[in-house]
């Protein structure tokens, strides 16, 4: 199932080309550099962790659209070089958006992302627009176990899905997702994972709707059998608009997990699947709580129940200066059956980033940020640190 949904993510790529001619929507190109210094960027235990860096980043985003489908693109790059105790640091990520129309009823997606890094503290935050515009969400819960390690992370997804519309107030959807995560850490494993799910909304009012999802996920761990498994996840779901500025999303149901044991038996358990988001938007900007709370795995191998909260702020405060900050919590569970013994993580990350516009192309900004993990069964320092640089922009988005 597993290679199958990469795959099928390809070839629904080749389907989602469309025969009408594309309309080139621009390429844009934010280049970024400066400096940084950090009490302890990788969140490793002991006294002496602090370091300064420089560090440069590329963030593209390039869109194409026709009549009938849409393809984004965005990605990052980021250099550093620590003046002390670390060695260089690269990170990458990319992601690829594209949908399409194919009847008045029916509309055709697929996505792809790609991601590389070395679980500095900086990787941890996902705040809105972090992977860039054209990014995919993640089709698990951020995986904070491999925090503190400075392990390399290497992750790839791909997905496929449709929206098919039965009438004027029903809709029924379905997705494909999978992906495959390596660590370079000998303490960690390297796992896949595939998942389907199928969703059925119907719309009570022109505020709110209703939805009915199952879905299906296959984990594999790829150095042995054991601590694999499979969870089947219905939940119900709430959709509504509270007023002409904020959206309301809360859906909860349970996850019924069965995975294998060391000595080729199998135990089963069930946990709450429960997940919430509201957003308030105005002209000047945004502001979203959300949380999430499911099994699934993580890279100290064996099934984890993860609970994540997240806040974010996004202010255009007047022509020349915006505003956004970040804070999420991340805790996670250990299973009694899980083959390790190691403890779990838990994971605090704050952020926030001030930006002036200089010109119409370059903006100076300044990044606070404070990080803290804990639950590891290791004291370390937490993370505070602040980056400030330049950023130059070529090219635009029309």
């Amino acid at each position: 199932m597993i290679y199958r949904g990469f795959i099928l993510a390809g070839l629904a790529g080749g389907l989602l080309c469309p025969s009408a001619a594309w309309a080139d929507n621009g390429l844009q190109l934010d280049v970024s550099g400066g400096g940084s210094y950090e009490r302890n960027p990788f969140l490793l235990p002991g006294d002496d962790t602090d370091s300064g860096a420089a560090y440069i980043q590329v963030d593209p985003t390039y869109r194409l659209t026709s009549k009938v489908s849409t393809v984004s693109i965005g990605g990052t790059l980021r250099a550093e070089k620590y003046f002390r105790r670390y060695d260089e640091n690269l990170s990458a990520r990319l992601g690829i958006d594209a949908s399409r129309r194919v009847s008045s009823s029916t509309t055709l997606r697929g996505r792809f992302a790609a991601r590389t890094s070395r679980t500095t503290a900086l990787d941890f935050f996902s705040a809105p627009g972090a992977l860039g515009p054209g990014s995919v969400p993640p089709v698990l819960l951020p995986d904070v176990t491999v925090a503190g390690n400075s392990t390399r992370t290497t992750e790839l997804q791909a997905g496929m899905g449709f929206d098919l519309d039965l009438s004027q107030r029903d809709q029924l959807s379905a997705d494909l997702a999978a992906s495959i995560t390596y660590f370079s850490g000998p303490s960690m494993s390297d796992f896949r994972y595939g998942s389907a799910t199928v969703n059925y909304s119907r719309k009570l009012s022109e505020r709110s709707s209703l939805s009915f999802s199952v879905r299906v996920g296959v984990f594999d761990y790829l150095d042995r059998t054991a601590d694999d498994g499979v969870t089947y996840t219905p939940t119900v779901g709430l959709t509504t608009t509270l007023g002409p500025r904020v959206t309301l999303f809360v859906s909860g149901g349970a996850s019924v997990s069965r995975v294998k044991r060391i000595d080729g038996s199998n135990f089963s358990t069930v946990a709450p699947s429960l997940q919430g988001k509201v957003c308030y938007r105005s002209e000047n900007g945004s502001t979203c709580a959300n949380a999430a709370h499911d099994s699934q795995p993580t890279g100290l191998s064996g099934l984890s129940t993860v609970s994540n909260f997240g806040v974010s702020v996004i202010r255009r405060l007047n022509a020349k200066d915006e505003f956004s900050a970040y804070a999420s919590y991340t805790l996670t569970t250990r299973r009694p059956e899980a083959l390790t013994t190691t403890p779990a993580a838990d994971l605090l990350t704050i952020t926030g980033t001030y930006s002036h516009d200089l010109s119409k192309k370059i903006a100076a900004f300044a990044s606070p940020s404070y990080t803290y993990l804990t639950g590891t069964g290791t004291p370390r320092h937490s993370n505070p640190g602040m980056r400030i640089g330049l950023r130059v922009r070529f090219g635009g988005i029309e």
